[in-house]
């Protein structure tokens, strides 16, 4: 399944994770990829491009409004030590019923048409890869027409039936003292004919850093994203208002080029 359709093929720039609420529809209409939180976009029919809500399989945290029924259920896990959310129990059908009967129809009423399973990792950590590998597939096969992303979960991309990969935090990252550091490439054995994304971090200001880390992204055949750790920064050479202003500035203008080059994933 290919995200280049005759809907978006008009847009300008393959891929955005926006986990804020500022943008506009004229803004995201030109990505041809957006993951967005569902909570703030409850209403997305009005985007042309294809449209992804975020999901959080492995994690919950105490804002979703189901924390508190899933507490009551006895499905929360011990709490991440970083984060402030909890793991997630697979080991009874109830969150993944809920996800299946509630959360994904849900995403489906609001116009999503695909969505982005985050913390894939997390339920690798406390349960068998079996039983992951056969949750995601259920969701797939109970949603065929959705376009699945996984973010994550290298030792079972082989198995699960999704329609794209997300690698997030492999080539560059921020350390534990919020300085950004470039990480090692991380080797895993990729599957034949999906589309692989990637998310990765860096000081924004940075203009250099920020382009090779996609230039190296794009060498390794990513369709790439660089943002703020919390990814709720939008990139203003996307901004309608922004990009002819900024044309003449050289370095705008290169980082412009950099946003629009599309991974052979896409074409």
């Amino acid at each position: 399944m290919y995200l280049l359709t005759v809907e978006n093929r008009d847009c300008f720039f393959p891929f955005l994770i926006y986990y804020a609420n500022k943008a506009s529809f004229d803004v995201l209409n030109r990505y041809k990829v957006v993951v967005l939180e569902p909570d703030f976009y409850t209403d997305v029919y009005a985007i042309h491009t294809t449209a992804l809500a975020y999901l959080s399989v492995g994690e919950v945290h105490p804002t979703r409004a189901y924390f508190k029924e899933l507490q009551k259920s006895d499905l929360l896990l011990k709490s991440h030590q970083f984060y402030d959310s909890h793991y997630l129990s697979l080991r009874s059908e109830i969150w993944q019923d809920y996800i299946i009967e509630i959360v994904i129809p849900d995403f489906v009423e609001k116009g999503f048409k695909g969505v982005m399973l985050d913390t894939v990792d997390s339920l690798l950590l406390n349960h068998s890869s079996e039983d992951v590998i056969n949750f995601i597939n259920r969701l797939k096969w109970k949603f065929p027409e959705l376009y699945f992303i996984q973010n994550r979960g290298f030792a079972i991309m082989e198995r699960t039936d999704v329609d794209a990969f997300l690698v997030e935090s492999t080539l560059s990252s921020p350390d534990s003292s919020g300085c950004f550091t470039v990480i090692d490439f991380v080797e895993y054995k990729r599957v034949v004919h999906k589309e692989y994304f990637s998310v990765d971090y860096w000081d924004l200001e940075d203009q250099n850093g920020v382009a090779a880390i996609y230039e190296r992204a794009h060498a390794l055949g990513y369709t790439p994203f660089v943002s703020s750790r919390c990814l709720t920064w939008l990139p203003p050479y996307a901004q309608k208002n922004e990009v002819e202003s900024n044309f003449s500035n050289r370095a705008v203008k290169n980082m412009e080029d950099i946003f629009k080059k599309q991974s052979p994933t896409l074409l």
